[in-house]
């Protein structure tokens, strides 16, 4: 006999979508995605140095020339499936929004701060605010999404 978890972790990530046959694939989803925005946003790795760059460093977002539409717009679609996944669905559409950029800021701080140390990398403001935005378009597409989907399975699996 299983017993029931109430605490905070079984409803985040693991409850992100109702009606998922195995819940534990939002965890590797989630997984997933935050090892894909390491992997892009911080290759290549042989150009971390020992030492930090903060006079490289853009504090005003939207204000460094080398940050082109295209580089904004990457940044948005590389952080839309972390925020697809990262949200609980248990939380109200404003709590899953502001916990989706709150947990987008943290992943893209912790990179700009690795790219402080590196040669080839532009670490800096508008990237935190563009990975915010992904992050929460991410969560706000799926709770668009999702309810479809599993309306449309449950009818297509009765039929």
């Amino acid at each position: 006999m299983g017993v029931a978890r109430t605490d905070a972790v079984s409803a985040w990530p693991v409850r992100i979508w109702p009606g998922l046959r195995w819940p534990g694939l939002s965890w590797i989803g989630l997984a997933l995605a935050t090892i894909a925005v390491v992997y892009f946003t911080t290759w290549p790795w042989t150009d971390f140095k020992g030492h930090s760059h903060w006079t490289r460093v853009e504090w005003v977002p939207l204000t460094d020339p080398r940050n082109t539409w295209a580089n904004f717009t990457g940044n948005i679609l590389l952080f839309v499936p972390f925020g697809a996944f990262v949200t609980p669905s248990t939380a109200s559409t404003r709590v899953s929004l502001l916990t989706s950029a709150l947990a987008g800021a943290a992943l893209s701080l912790a990179i700009e701060f690795f790219q402080v140390y590196c040669h080839n990398h532009f670490p800096g403001a508008t990237d935190v605010l563009a990975n915010m935005l992904g992050s929460a378009a991410g969560t706000a597409a799926i709770r668009q999404i999702w309810p479809s989907l599993v309306r449309a399975r449950a009818t297509f699996s009765s039929e």
